[in-house]
């Protein structure tokens, strides 16, 4: 998580920092949103395998 930079993440995912800026505003609103939708695939994942 410390590694974790607003420009780390846009050069991941081939993105300028200013197009990821464009929807979150600050660090804690991205890796929130990171952590949620990662939440979100395992429990589909396990919902699935029932």
């Amino acid at each position: 998580m410390k590694k974790a930079s607003i420009r780390r993440i846009a050069s991941e995912a081939g993105m300028s920092t200013g197009a990821l800026r464009h929807y979150f505003s600050n660090q804690d609103e991205l890796l929130l949103f990171i952590m949620e939708y990662f939440l979100a695939r395992g429990k589909e994942r396990s919902e699935n395998k029932s």
